[in-house]
């Protein structure tokens, strides 16, 4: 990825798959193309799911990490799902808002620049679709996050 704020993630490669760490979802949202394109490198694994809501998640392991991580880091490669992709960012819904937030428990090598324009390049990743991705607020995150800002109306569906 070519945006400047992710330029530490390539020394680490570790950290942001470690997510039960980080947040207390036991699941990864991605996208059914994601799903697709996991399955066919690795075939069908009962770590894919479809939940009630229709959303199709990756389920944590019972170590409560990604079962697609290694001790060398991330088998999937360039198949990453976009949150993994996103990381330090990520998108919460709370109130009924939608909020890009910084994960700040995890990540030491990076440094927010706090460029709009590099803010915009992160919705345009997920856009259409960023309500998908969201992951429901919950007190058990509180101190793990920072709010960097509410996502801009244009990057949510009408």
């Amino acid at each position: 990825m070519s945006i400047g704020i992710f330029q530490g993630c390539t020394s680490c490669k570790k950290h942001c798959c470690l997510f039960k760490r980080v947040i207390s979802s036991m699941y990864l949202y991605i996208s059914g193309k994601e799903c697709e394109q996991i399955e066919a490198e690795v075939g069908k694994t009962n770590n894919i799911t479809i939940l009630s809501d229709g959303r199709i998640v990756i389920k944590w392991n019972d170590e409560g990490n990604c079962p697609f991580v290694s001790r060398q880091g991330c088998t999937l490669g360039e198949l990453r799902p976009l949150p993994c992709k996103f990381y330090p960012y990520g998108i919460m819904l709370k109130n009924n808002f939608y909020y890009l937030i910084r994960w700040t428990n995890i990540c030491e090598s990076f440094t927010d620049s706090n460029d709009q324009e590099e803010y915009d390049s992160l919705y345009e990743l997920i856009y259409p679709g960023l309500e998908k991705r969201a992951f429901p607020y919950s007190e058990n995150d509180e101190g793990n996050f920072e709010i960097v800002q509410e996502v801009p109306k244009m990057y949510l569906r009408k």
